[in-house]
């Protein structure tokens, strides 16, 4: 589709999203592999998730996600780093028969997370759980393999880092988003 499309040219260092892509029938993948914007009109939809591998930013979309077992679909959107800007979404869990779904998962990789600014996000819906699992607004989660179903290309998988935020940074990213009928709102789980 378009946005996939753009997504690779690295001609666009911004993109602008109007309308809807997608619908309930219909969800995307969206790997954002380079620092590019990817920017919300007044109104702009996007079903799907976005996998983010670089100090990209998206901001002031609805992003509906399916939610679904496996990546990408399970969650709205997953950061693989520790810099990405993600400000003024609104993230809907799209199916309300999804075991379990997060909407921003953050897969932290070698450094600190002091280049993540996620704030002013509507974090909606994410609930839902199974013997091992539950939904959560926002996850960080740590010393973790990370499957090749996430990374799509990668040659094989990849365990991941603490954060590394002292206090005060990881509360402003916990608490600079609204939370509305999600299991748990902010958890950080170390795997280890």
């Amino acid at each position: 589709d378009e946005l996939t499309k753009v997504l690779a040219d690295t001609k666009v260092d911004v993109i602008k999203v109007s309308g809807t892509i997608g619908d309930t029938n219909n969800y995307g993948a969206y790997y954002v592999d380079r620092v590019v914007t990817v920017q919300g009109e007044t109104g702009a939809t996007v079903y799907g998730s976005f996998v983010v591998r670089a100090n990209a930013t998206i901001q002031d979309l609805t992003i509906n996600n399916a939610g679904c077992s496996t990546h990408p679909g399970k969650n709205a959107i997953d950061i693989v780093g520790t810099a990405a800007t993600i400000k003024n979404n609104t993230l809907n869990l799209g199916k309300t028969d999804a075991a379990v779904a997060n909407g921003i998962v953050i897969w932290p990789t070698a450094g600190n997370g002091t280049g993540l600014v996620i704030q002013g996000n509507k974090i909606n819906g994410y609930k839902g759980a199974d013997d091992k699992w539950t939904s959560v607004g926002m996850l960080v989660a740590e010393n973790i393999t990370v499957d090749a179903g996430l990374l799509k290309d990668a040659a094989a998988p990849i365990t991941t880092s603490d954060l590394n935020l002292a206090y005060n940074q990881e509360k402003a990213l916990a608490t600079g988003n609204t939370y509305s009928g999600c299991d748990s709102d902010y958890s950080r789980t170390n795997y280890k």
